[in-house]
């Protein structure tokens, strides 16, 4: 299987949790933060593998995001990094991924008990980003 074959597995078995947690209901913090994590397996099949000059290699090949993010060339976490790679490679989705990172990390850090107004938000975002990326 290959790489983009598992990210695409993990983002269509993300979004299952995400719309069985939205038919449970009461669970707003979790529907939002399986959604983010199906988008984010959706955006890294559609970018990798990635062609990205590094320090010694002007047309270095990258089959994954690990391996990108594991060379250091963006000095950033993990989650900035690779909303810097949507913004360059998927650019039309960049707002609905820096938003959908934003609610889900609001959602698990600080207004769990809050967030059920932000999951149809959340929703939209996501179907916007698997739209773009599902081949």
């Amino acid at each position: 299987m290959t790489y983009r074959d598992k990210r695409l597995a993990h983002a269509l078995h993300n979004e299952k949790v995400c719309n069985q947690l939205s038919n449970i209901g009461g669970c707003g913090d979790w529907v939002i933060t399986t959604a983010f994590y199906s988008a984010l397996h959706f955006v890294t099949s559609k970018i990798f593998p990635l062609q990205y000059p590094d320090f010694e290699n002007e047309n270095q090949i990258y089959n994954t995001f690990e391996a990108f993010f594991d060379k250091g060339i963006i000095k950033k976490s993990k989650h900035d990094v690779l909303h810097i790679l949507v913004k360059k490679k998927c650019g039309e989705i960049a707002p609905e991924y820096r938003m959908l990172l934003d609610i889900c990390k609001n959602s698990r850090y600080f207004e769990y008990e809050q967030c059920s107004d932000m999951v149809s938000v959340s929703k939209k975002s996501f179907k916007k980003i698997k739209d773009h990326c599902n081949p």
